[in-house]
């Protein structure tokens, strides 16, 4: 599992979110963020926005260029 896939799912977790709700927030598919977190696709930069701003989290946490 890469770094982001990780990141996304951990995040996912902390935030009460299920994957089907973020999926709805960010308009995309439930299976799509499952890739995500699996570490078999990436999302485009449109939707990675997205995911950032519904689970309130900086695009440098995620892909891993920052830790806390």
């Amino acid at each position: 599992m890469n770094e982001f896939a990780k990141r996304l799912k951990d995040t996912i977790n902390a935030s009460g979110l299920t994957q089907g709700q973020l999926a709805a927030r960010v308009n995309v598919s439930r299976t799509a963020i499952s890739d995500y977190c699996n570490g078999n696709a990436l999302p485009s930069l449109a939707v990675f926005t997205k995911i950032c701003k519904e689970l309130d989290e900086s695009a440098d946490y995620l892909l891993g260029l920052k830790t806390y």
